[in-house]
C-alpha cells in the first residue's frame, strides 16, 4: 500500500510530505521511501500560523477560515508528493497551533485532571480528504493525551519498527517542540517497548 505521510512542526517552515510503500505483516512491515520533500508555506500563511501560536486572538470564524487554509496547504503538498505514483491513503498530523503540557493547569479553575495535557492542530483530515480523492487520517494526538500521553504516539512506534535491535538495547532521542523519548529493548525481549514525551 502506498501512503502519503504528511507533518509541520513547531516552527511551521513547511510542511514534510512522504510517499511511502507500506508492505510485510503489520507487526513487521517493511517500508520504503519513495518520495519526501518539503514544501514551504506561502509567507501570509506562515505569519498568520506563527502569530496564532504566539497568541494572537481568533474570531471562531477566522479560525475556521485558517483551518482551511492549512487543509488546502496540506492537500497541496500531498498532490505534489504523487506526481510519479499515486497512493492510496494519507495521514496527516496537521499543524500545532497550541499545545499545554499535563499537569500545568494552576488555580481553582482546574477542573480537568492534571494529567491530561490539551493540544490544537490545524489542516483538516476531510478537507485534506475532500481535496485529493483520499482516504485520510488526522488527529492522531487525541487518543495519546486521553492516556495520559503529551500527543505523540506515532513516535515509538516508528521508532520500534525502524530501529529496535535484535540483541541491543536502545534509547532514541527526538528533538523537536516537544521532546520524544523511546525505551527499545531487543526485539526477543520480552519487556516492551516505551515512550515519553
Amino acid at each position: 500500500m502506498r501512503v502519503v505521510g504528511l507533518i509541520s512542526g513547531t516552527s511551521a517552515d513547511g510542511i514534510d510530505a512522504a510517499l511511502i510503500e507500506l508492505s510485510g505483516p503489520p507487526a513487521q512491515p517493511q517500508v520504503t521511501l519513495l518520495a519526501g520533500q518539503t514544501f514551504p508555506y506561502a509567507p501570509d500563511l506562515q505569519r498568520t500560523i506563527w502569530a496564532v501560536c504566539a497568541g494572537e486572538a481568533l474570531t471562531l470564524e477566522r479560525l475556521a477560515t485558517l483551518d482551511d487554509a492549512i487543509a488546502e496547504a496540506f492537500a497541496q503538498a500531498a498532490i505534489a508528493i504523487q506526481q510519479q505514483l499515486p497512493a492510496q491513503l494519507i495521514g496527516s498530523h496537521g499543524q500545532t497551533v497550541y499545545h499545554r503540557p499535563r499537569g500545568s493547569l494552576e488555580g481553582p479553575s482546574a477542573t480537568i485532571p492534571q494529567a491530561l495535557a490539551y493540544s490544537l492542530q490545524l489542516g483538516r483530515g476531510d478537507g485534506i480528504a475532500h481535496r485529493t480523492g483520499l482516504p485520510t487520517v488526522a488527529n492522531f494526538r487525541q487518543a495519546d493525551i486521553s492516556f495520559g500521553g503529551e500527543g505523540a504516539p506515532l513516535v515509538p512506534a516508528v521508532d520500534a519498527v525502524l530501529l529496535r535491535h535484535p540483541t541491543q538495547w536502545r534509547c532514541v532521542q527526538n528533538i523537536g517542540g516537544i521532546g520524544n523519548l523511546t525505551y527499545l529493548p531487543p526485539a526477543g525481549s520480552p519487556d516492551p517497548v516505551l515512550g515519553w514525551d
